[in-house]
């Protein structure tokens, strides 16, 4: 797994980066950054960019909602009570009991995971290992934050603060285990040029450095800032926020509807779900462990067999794994081949 710069900064500012279909007037100014502890009180698109960057770096994750029009924040928080209100209970209570079921396997048998042969042998075994334990804590945090009741009176500010920090900085340990990772606090070295700069629309040259396995490298981009509110964001969120929210608010209006509709399908993923992670979930032992995975991937051969013409998933006991030979079997779905025909041409005679 690896975190861009790009990826991040959308995290960090709920923004999307692009680039100015004009060319850049020549450099004006160029800033050397901040000091992480200091934020600049002036109002310019670089200096809230800079600031959002300094309060990331430092683990003050609620400058993301700070960052957002006071508009755009009720829209926030009318979309996601929207939805609270709209989701039907019963569907929302068995997507979470398999989220529950996949974050206690994580959470339990972290050390059984990683000791299936198959894991050992892979090249990311390692990552793998230290990735799991920030994989659970994000799925609790998602777990304890995200029942209907707390969703009706969901609240930005209070969200970005508390268990919003939690999770960027769980994905945050997750993006330095991989080589070009970037984290919240090597984001204080992210340089910021401002190319233009009006009362309402700034271009920012962002320039951010890469450690990468062969070689340092940098990346750079410019982003176009418009001013919104008193709020500096990038122009492509301003231009498509109004479609976007009109787009959610379209499909929530049609949540009951559709909730019914899919009643059937949700129920069967997830008791799919919760059946194929139980084993793994009551195993005491590596031994035991091992065996659920192999039946695992069975079960799941089986299940998608129907779909592709009887495919079946065959286990080798000669394995110490059981499933590392597995192979698939197509089967005729016509069931057994046909008697041949007496006029039909010998096969041996076609070309």
């Amino acid at each position: 797994m690896k975190i861009s710069f790009p990826a991040l900064a959308s995290l960090a500012l709920l923004l999307t980066t692009g680039c100015s279909e004009d060319t850049p007037e020549p450099t004006i100014t160029v800033t050397e950054p901040a000091p992480a502890e200091v934020v600049p009180d002036d109002d310019t698109a670089e200096a809230a960019v800079r600031a959002i960057i300094n309060g990331l770096s430092t683990g003050k994750t609620d400058v993301i909602w700070e960052a957002l029009p006071p508009g755009y924040q009720r829209d926030v928080n009318t979309v996601v009570r929207t939805f609270g209100n709209g989701m039907d209970p019963t569907q929302w209570q068995q997507i979470h009991g398999a989220v529950g079921q996949i974050h206690s396997v994580l959470s339990t048998k972290a050390d059984f995971i990683v000791n299936v042969p198959l894991i050992q042998k892979s090249e990311q075994a390692e990552q793998l290992s230290s990735a799991i334990p920030h994989i659970a804590g994000f799925l609790k945090t998602i777990l304890d934050h995200t029942d209907l009741e707390s969703l009706k009176l969901f609240e930005g500010g209070e969200f970005f603060s508390g268990p919003g920090s939690h999770l960027i900085g769980q994905l945050d340990e997750l993006s330095k285990l991989w080589p070009e990772g970037v984290s919240l606090s090597s984001m204080k070295d992210v340089k910021i040029e401002t190319i233009s700069s009006t009362d309402d629309k700034a271009t920012l040259k962002i320039t951010n450095p890469v450690t990468r396995m062969t070689s340092n490298t940098t990346e750079s981009e410019d982003v176009v800032f418009v001013k919104v509110d008193d709020r500096w964001i990038p122009m492509d969120l301003a231009d498509n926020w109004d479609k976007s929210v009109a787009s959610a608010k379209n499909a929530l209006s049609q949540l009951p509807a559709s909730a019914e509709e899919n009643a059937v399908m949700v129920s069967v993923m997830t008791s799919m779900i919760t059946g194929v992670l139980q084993p793994l979930d009551a195993a005491e032992d590596q031994e035991q462990f091992n065996t659920a995975v192999e039946q695992m991937l069975a079960g799941i051969g089986g299940m998608l067999g129907p779909m592709f013409g009887g495919m079946q998933m065959e286990m080798s006991p000669e394995t110490d794994s059981g499933f590392e030979s597995s192979s698939f079997e197509h089967e005729s779905p016509f069931g057994e081949e046909p008697s041949k025909n007496d006029n039909d041409p010998d096969p041996g005679l076609e070309e």
